[in-house]
């Protein structure tokens, strides 16, 4: 999806960049739901997407924090993380690198800022069977080269998982308009940019 938001249609800024999760309607040959990962800017802007999963196909329950337990297997729940710096399993962009079974070369530490009994929670290729234990999955090496430039250009610090259930802050409003909740066709990026 190649679509404009207008400073009108985008949450109020919060002052920093941030990644934000939202729900398809659509799910992947594996029985996955893909979630769509958008690059907010510090205005509020969307300025590019990717898709992604998490969670295994058995356990496609999307949840509030409080209510997702450990080990579950379920997707990210609902909330606001932290987010670490991009790492590199074997030197910057190699995308040879692993990290081990399923996670492939480029890691970004995901860390809850509410209560929750979910842990180690990453950004990842996913690299192995379909799905995670709860991080966000990239799906391909493409996408995962577009999430290390969001980084470098951008510098995302939080990460929003917003799945509608009512558990976020106030400052993180539902982006309304272009680009919400729509699968990423991988098209150009989104310009968001106002004369």
């Amino acid at each position: 999806v190649s679509e404009s938001t207008s400073e009108s249609d985008a949450p109020a800024g919060t002052g920093k960049s941030y990644l934000r999760i939202t729900q398809t309607d659509k799910s992947d040959k594996n029985g996955l739901k893909l979630l769509l990962m958008q690059m907010i800017d510090p205005k509020g802007l969307v300025k590019d997407q990717v898709n992604i999963v998490s969670g295994v196909r058995g356990a496609q329950k999307f949840k509030k924090a409080n209510q997702s337990a450990s080990g579950s297997f379920e997707p990210i729940p609902e909330g606001v993380y932290g987010l670490g710096g991009v790492e590199w399993a074997s030197g910057e962009n190699n995308l040879s690198g692993n990290f081990g079974t399923g996670l492939g070369p480029m890691w970004v530490s995901i860390n809850p800022k509410m209560a929750t009994a979910r842990a180690a929670l990453g950004i990842h290729l996913d690299a192995n069977a379909p799905g995670t234990a709860g991080c966000v999955g990239i799906t391909n090496t493409d996408d995962l080269r577009k999430v290390a430039t969001w980084f470098k250009q951008h510098k995302p610090t939080e990460l929003v998982v917003d799945y509608e259930l009512g558990s976020l802050p106030g400052q993180y409003k539902p982006i309304k308009g272009p680009g919400k909740s729509e699968v990423s066709t991988g098209a150009a990026p989104i310009q968001s940019v106002k004369g």
